[in-house]
This record gives C-alpha cells, structure tokens and sequence, in this order.
C-alpha cells in the first residue's frame, strides 16, 4: 500500500520511506501499525492466488497452518482498515475502496 509524503508527515510511525516511495505498514484495524512490515494491497487479485498458492505449498510439508492474522485478508476487515485511514481520502492504490 502505496501513502505519499503528507501521509507520511502526518502519520510517521504508519508510513516508512522505501527508495522513492512512501509505504504504508502492515497493522490490524483495532492496534497501532507494526514497525517491522509493509503493508500489501489484499484487494489485488495476483496477490490472493500468491497467498493461496503458498498456503497449499506450506500444507503440502506439514499437518497444519497458523495463520494468526488471516482475518485481516477478509474484503470487510481489510476495507475497514483501510478506508480513510489516517484521513486517507482519495482513492490510491487499493482496489477503489
């Protein structure tokens, strides 16, 4: 999830510079973002096959999967995380929400 820099500005510890571009980091709807991640856009089709994909390479080694923040994949969850984030009022780089 792509911010820019008055995102970044105004919300510093959401936002980290990465090159030329402002990133968003990775968090759950209910707590402060995570230092140690990016955020990635769940709404992109190419990066739910990549997920389900992994999932099953994952389940064909073991007897089971933890996915602790699974529900964050939900459309519902992850809308509510996003939209208007940190005033976030147009729409960039998550699928039009």
């Amino acid at each position: 999830m792509r911010g820019d820099k008055d995102d970044q500005q105004r919300t510093p510890d959401a936002f980290f510079r990465a090159g030329e571009s402002v990133v968003a980091r990775g968090r759950d709807p209910y707590f402060p973002p995570w230092p140690d991640t990016a955020q990635l856009n769940a709404f992109e089709t190419a990066l739910r096959a990549a997920a389900v994909d992994t999932v099953h390479a994952i389940a064909e080694q073991c007897d089971g999967v933890r996915c602790d923040m699974a529900m964050l994949f939900i459309n519902r969850i992850f809308s509510q995380t996003w939209r208007g984030a940190w005033g976030w009022s147009r729409q960039r780089s998550i699928g039009g929400i």
